[in-house]
């Protein structure tokens, strides 16, 4: 006759096996963070349908012989049909294949990552988008920003007519300029 304490082991087994809500959520982010996805979308220049255009390229393109791995291939709500990999050469050599082979019907077209736009408020009146570049790095010369660095976009006002400045940055330089969280902005 086994004993109670035979169980024992299985039992805790299957306890630390089990994963918490919390645990599980968070390895599922981690795991969709490191895996990048670069997306082509491609359009008709008639006006195909989706289902015209996905047996257009799967009689035209083949990845297998192309040694692609395609992790999505649908149709989107603006008739326009998605392809997406983990791997950016791999997205290029299936635009430029889709360019050639079907170049006729279709247009494909990398997507691009745009870059972050910053809010700046209460900015003085004589600030424009002309002279706005040159300001903000002449004042602010410790955050050490390149003319490349940024792009004024475009003035507006709020409910208390107060002027502010819209600008582009790439990632580095909203990180100086969020770490400084006051940018110095005097009248001229």
């Amino acid at each position: 006759m086994k004993k109670s304490t035979d169980f024992e082991p299985e039992a805790t087994s299957l306890i630390e096996k089990k994963k918490l809500y919390s645990e599980y959520l968070s390895g599922n982010q981690q795991k969709r963070s490191e895996q990048k996805t670069f997306r082509l979308t491609f359009k008709s220049k008639g006006s195909h349908s989706i289902e015209h255009m996905k047996a257009l390229v799967k009689t035209k393109v083949n990845p297998v012989e192309m040694n692609i791995g395609i992790t999505t291939f649908k149709g989107l709500r603006n008739g326009r049909l998605l392809i997406e990999t983990q791997n950016k050469n791999e997205i290029d050599v299936i635009c430029k294949t889709i360019n050639e082979m079907c170049g006729e019907e279709l247009e494909a077209s990398t997507s691009r990552r745009r870059n972050p736009r910053l809010i700046m408020y209460n900015v003085p009146d004589e600030l424009n988008i002309e002279n706005a570049k040159e300001l903000i790095m002449k004042q602010n010369s410790g955050l050490c920003i390149k003319k490349e660095d940024m792009t004024p976009r475009y003035p507006f006002k709020d409910k208390r007519k107060a002027n502010n400045l819209v600008i582009e940055v790439n990632s580095r330089t909203r990180m100086k300029f969020l770490r400084k969280k006051k940018i110095r902005l005097e009248r001229v």
